[in-house]
């Protein structure tokens, strides 16, 4: 296996603190939602940051899965949504649900390729059996 890319990011402080990437390019200021020192959600939390990697890496497949079948160029969109759980025994837990817009062509088509992204996408790969993950085709 050949290593593609290393993403080198440092947090300091949690929900409650920041975090930089060892390269400069990426420096953000985090706050857990509801936060009161964030009353008006202007801050990001790690389960936006999560959403955005998700949401872009499952298009990315999609769009890789859509040049392989020779089915377009189409454009397509990935709405990432996760949600931050809390069992009744404490435990915190990820739930996620991926809404996907494959326009113009055939909703059983659309159905397949989607699932053959979510077989391709290194973020579905990596979370496989230990987040509930429901993909909506819109």
């Amino acid at each position: 296996m050949a290593r593609l890319y290393t993403a080198n990011v440092t947090s300091f402080g949690g929900r409650n603190g920041r975090v930089r990437s060892d390269d400069g390019n990426f420096e953000l200021d985090l706050r857990p939602p509801g936060s009161t020192t964030d009353p008006d959600n202007k801050f990001v939390n790690p389960e936006l940051l999560f959403a955005a990697a998700y949401s872009a890496c499952f298009d990315s497949a999609l769009q890789s899965i859509i040049r392989t079948d020779k089915v377009g160029p189409i454009e397509t969109s990935v709405k990432a949504s996760v949600s931050l759980d809390k069992s009744d025994d404490g435990k915190y837990t990820l739930a996620v649900t991926l809404a996907v817009a494959i326009p113009l062509i055939d909703r059983l088509l659309a159905k397949e390729l989607m699932e053959k992204a979510h077989k391709k996408c290194p973020y579905s790969l990596a979370i496989k059996g230990n987040v509930e993950v429901k993909l909506v085709l819109v």
